[in-house]
C-alpha cells in the first residue's frame, strides 16, 4: 500500500509537496492545495481519485505531470491510501496534527533573533 514516502516512478513531486493529509504516518504537507483528508469520499471514491490523477483539471496539477505523468499502479495506491486515511480520521484514531517541526523550530528562532535584536 502507498504511505506517502515512496518516490513515483516517473519522477513526478511528491502530493504532500502542496496538499496536507491529516494521519500520523506522514509528515504535515504544503498548504497550496487542497486538504487531502476526506478527498475520497469527496472526490467519488477511488473512481474519482484515479480519474483526477490520470487527467488532473488543475492547471499546477497538470503543469507538474505533464512530463512526469502517475501510473495506473501509483493512482490506484493512491486511493487506496486515502480511503485509508479517511477511515482512519472518521474512526477517530487520528490525533490532531502536529505543528510541523519548521513551523516550530523556524518560531524558536524567530524569538531568539528577536531576543539577540532587543540585547
Amino acid at each position: 500500500m502507498y504511505d506517502g514516502t515512496k518516490r513515483l516512478e516517473n519522477k513526478g513531486v511528491s502530493c504532500i509537496s502542496c496538499h496536507n493529509v491529516n494521519t500520523a504516518r506522514v509528515i504535515p504537507g504544503g498548504l497550496l492545495a487542497k486538504d487531502l483528508t476526506t478527498a475520497h469520499s469527496r472526490m467519488g471514491g477511488d473512481a474519482g481519485i484515479t480519474g483526477i490523477l490520470n487527467a488532473p483539471p488543475f492547471p499546477a496539477m497538470t503543469d507538474s505531470y505533464k512530463n512526469n505523468p502517475i501510473t495506473p499502479d501509483e493512482a490506484f495506491a493512491i486511493a487506496a491510501f486515502l480511503k485509508s486515511v479517511e477511515d482512519e480520521n472518521t474512526a477517530g484514531t487520528v490525533q490532531a496534527a502536529a505543528l510541523s517541526p519548521l513551523l516550530t523550530y523556524g518560531g524558536i528562532g524567530l524569538l531568539v533573533w528577536i531576543g539577540l535584536v532587543l540585547f
